[in-house]
């Protein structure tokens, strides 16, 4: 098939005896040693020797009405499809005769035994321990791993993303997305998938993480329970969904202890050590400042406590600090700090071990997994 290729969509010229009869013909080779699954069309052969094409996942999924994951759902026999949808996509599957395409099945069950693992930036050290999780999983069951460093941008994920396409590997860990929830459920549907420690709620793409908000709460607790009144907050400015509940928990634990909302104790960050420090400056302008402070992260709250020392705050006599992660500096900063533990081994590990049955087409995709976190208390409370 080197040379000039027929592409898809290209009206196919099949001739077979037979009415009805039914066969696969490849419309396009990838260049790179395999075929893509993607690019295998099934055909039905007509009696005058004409190629009709068959149904497709896609046909089914818009004359029902519903996208393709939920048609993927009632295939996979899905708990999680409402009757009355699972009835009338059945309806349309044998209206059509659509059945899966084994030959494209038996096609994307080839193996490179690469996955990717696409994460924001691999210079946060959260991630250095969630890649050794996952790297260590994936070494044992004879797996590369690609770290896919994105920088946040849209157009490196879409790139990272088109390796999956091309067969370039057999699975992919996302820590971080900017992929709608409904593109992100599109893809999972082709492809295995895994979100880690962010995820898009609602949609059918397992995922693994701990519970933000609780984990949040529990910070501000601690603060409040030792007689702190005036509790700031260092949050980011995005909708991932970490930032969102850990805003949410901190909310949940003021108004359980009797403390007002103060708008003028939210500070603003970008998960940095120098936002920290910023941040800290503008606690020392307060004509009132805090007496203690959550952080959304561990090295947005080591550059508070650096910056607030520098302004002649004592820690935590003056302010106590809270962060979040349990990051390796988190034990060794001067104060020690105080910080949510999030099992980020543990995390990587898990996240590989679910991508791994996907891979084997094993699990119904939308399994949910929620890790236990726990409260490292140090010297930066008191």
């Amino acid at each position: 098939m080197h040379g000039s290729m027929a592409t898809r969509g290209r009206q196919a010229d099949a001739r077979a005896p037979g009415n009805g009869k039914s066969m696969e013909i490849m419309l396009a080779y990838s260049g790179r040693g395999c075929y893509n699954a993607m690019d295998v069309i099934h055909y039905t052969v007509f009696g005058n020797g004409a190629a009709k094409a068959m149904a497709t996942i896609q046909d089914v999924a818009e004359k029902a009405g519903v996208s393709v994951a939920t048609v993927s759902r009632v295939l996979n026999g899905s708990s999680r499809v409402a009757e009355e949808t699972r009835s009338r996509v059945q309806q349309v599957i044998d209206r059509l005769g659509y059945s899966p395409n084994l030959l494209g099945s038996q096609l994307r069950k080839m193996r490179t035994q690469t996955v990717l693992v696409v994460l924001p930036s691999i210079s946060n050290p959260f991630y250095s321990r969630v890649v050794k999780g996952i790297g260590d999983v994936a070494k044992a069951h004879a797996y590369h791993m690609l770290l896919c460093n994105t920088d946040s941008s849209p157009e490196l994920e879409s790139y990272y993303i088109g390796l999956l396409r091309k067969k370039m590997a057999d699975g992919m860990i996302l820590m971080e997305s900017g992929l709608s929830g409904e593109e992100m459920e599109k893809l999972s549907a082709l492809y295995p998938m895994v979100q880690c420690s962010e995820y898009r709620e609602g949609i059918f793409v397992p995922r693994i993480s701990i519970d933000n908000r609780k984990a949040a709460r529990d910070a501000v607790d601690h603060l409040a329970e030792r007689g702190h009144r005036r509790i700031g907050l260092l949050t980011v400015n995005n909708t991932l969904i970490s930032t969102v509940e850990r805003n949410r928990g901190y909310a949940d634990s003021l108004q359980q202890h009797g403390r007002p909302w103060d708008a003028e104790a939210v500070f603003t960050g970008d998960y940095t050590y120098s936002s920290g420090v910023m941040a800290a400056q503008r606690i020392a302008r307060m004509g009132k400042p805090v007496d203690g402070v959550f952080a959304l992260s561990d090295m947005m709250a080591i550059g508070l406590m650096k910056g607030l020392k520098q302004e002649g705050f004592r820690i935590p006599e003056d302010i106590s600090v809270v962060g979040f992660d349990d990051i390796s500096f988190a034990s060794i900063c001067e104060p020690a700090l105080t910080t949510v533990n999030q099992p980020r081994y543990s995390l990587g590990e898990r996240a590989m071990q679910l991508l791994l049955r996907r891979i084997r087409g094993e699990g119904t995709g939308d399994e949910s997994i929620t890790l236990a976190h726990s409260l490292i208390i140090r010297q930066s409370t008191r």
